[in-house]
């Protein structure tokens, strides 16, 4: 309550207000089983579209890392993807590249050879 000392008056009863509960959510996540169902479900969405969310799914990239993706970052070669920044958007800055949330971020992650067909254009 240090930061009280600032204001000109003291609030009544402060010390008796309580703070709101946070519940945090559980995440949920697909399962192997849910992606033929949502794969289905964009079949017939722009390739784009279908080409992110298979890559999401087989490489488990979030959302900031696949669309900070450039083509410096695929070894087609070595079948490899190496994230090395991400988008990510704020009302004050728009729209940025950022370093990776985590170190582990940075690695290389394999890169399926067989994406799925619903990839094919």
């Amino acid at each position: 309550m240090r930061f009280l000392s600032h204001l000109r008056f003291m609030p009544a009863n402060v010390r008796k207000v309580k703070r709101p509960k946070w519940n945090q959510t559980e995440m949920k996540v697909y399962t192997r089983e849910d992606f033929p169902v949502l794969l289905a479900a964009l079949e017939h969405e722009p390739l784009i579209y279908r080409v992110l969310v298979n890559l999401a799914l087989v490489s488990g990239l979030r959302q900031g890392e696949l669309l900070g993706l450039t083509w410096d970052n695929v070894d087609l070669d070595t079948s490899t993807i190496t994230v090395t920044q991400s988008l990510s958007y704020t009302i004050t800055e728009g729209l940025q590249l950022k370093e990776p949330k985590t170190k582990g971020s940075k690695a290389q992650k394999p890169l399926q050879a067989k994406l799925s067909p619903c990839c094919a254009s």
